[in-house]
C-alpha cells in the first residue's frame, strides 16, 4: 500500500508544532510497513516570520523518518481563505508530477483537512486515484467556515470515499451539518512514551496535567471550572 498525505500544515522551522498530529500519523503509518509520502502546500503569517526572525520560504525535499516529505511554505492572506486552496492546487500538481515521477504513483490518497481536498479532487479526476479526508479544524464547531468556503468543504467531503473526523462528538457533528457519514479516527498516540505504574501507596492529593495552547478555543476556563466540582 502506498499513501500519500495532501495538507496545508507541517512541522516547519518557522512553526514546529503545526500539523504534528499528520506527522505522527504519517510516521506510523510507515512504520506499519505502509509506503508513505508528504506533500505539504503551508502557508505561513508574517508574524511567525517576525517571529523567528526566519526570512526565508520556498520548498523543501527530504526523507525524514522513512516518510518522504515535500514541504513548500508561502505567505498567507488571512482576508483570503480560497487563496490558500488555489495556491494548494497549484503547488501541490507540481509537486505531485514530481513525486511520482521518482516515487510511483499512490494508492490512495489521505487529505488532512478539507482546504486541500480541491487538489485532491483534481488528482482523483487526472490520475483516478480515490481519496479520504480527515477533518480536525474546530473551525466547524463553532460555526465559524468563511462562507466562501463551505461549497468547498461540502464538495471536498461529498466526493471523498471516506470521511473521518478525530473525536466521536465531531463526527456526529459533521455527519448532522453535512448529511453524510463521518466515521470517528483519532490523533495517533505514541503509547511507548506512556506506562502505568503500580503506586504503592495513593496520593494524598490528585495532580491533574493540562498541556495546550493557551487559546480561547482550547478553553481552559471550562475545564479549571470541571476539576473544581469533582
Amino acid at each position: 500500500m502506498h499513501v500519500l498525505i495532501l495538507s496545508q500544515g507541517y512541522p516547519t522551522q518557522i512553526n514546529p508544532i503545526r500539523g504534528i498530529f499528520f506527522r505522527d500519523q504519517a510516521e506510523a503509518l510507515f512504520k506499519s510497513g505502509v509506503k508513505v509520502g508528504v506533500i505539504a502546500i503551508v502557508p505561513v503569517s508574517v508574524k511567525d516570520l517576525l517571529g523567528r526572525n526566519l526570512f526565508k520560504l520556498g520548498t523543501s525535499s527530504s526523507s525524514i523518518n522513512g516518510v518522504v516529505t515535500i514541504v513548500s511554505t508561502y505567505i498567507n492572506m488571512p482576508k483570503n481563505p480560497r487563496y490558500c486552496v488555489n495556491m494548494s492546487v497549484s503547488k501541490g500538481l507540481k509537486y505531485f508530477d514530481e513525486y511520482i515521477e521518482k516515487y510511483g504513483k499512490p494508492d490512495i490518497i489521505h487529505v488532512h483537512r478539507y482546504e486541500s481536498g480541491l487538489l485532491a479532487i483534481k488528482l482523483k479526476e487526472k490520475h483516478k486515484i480515490p481519496y479520504v479526508v480527515t477533518e480536525h479544524s474546530t473551525l466547524f464547531y463553532r460555526d465559524a467556515i468563511p462562507k466562501i468556503m463551505e461549497p468547498i468543504a461540502k464538495k471536498v467531503f461529498y466526493e471523498s470515499s471516506k470521511n473521518l473526523a478525530v473525536s466521536e462528538n465531531f463526527a456526529v457533528l459533521l455527519s448532522k451539518k453535512y448529511m453524510i457519514s463521518f466515521d470517528y479516527l483519532p490523533n495517533v498516540v505514541n503509547t511507548d512514551n506512556f506506562s502505568h505504574q503500580s503506586l504503592s501507596k495513593p496520593y494524598s492529593n490528585f495532580v491533574f496535567f493540562h498541556a495546550a495552547q493557551l487559546s480561547l478555543k482550547k478553553n481552559q476556563k471550562a475545564l479549571q471550572d470541571l476539576l473544581l466540582t469533582v
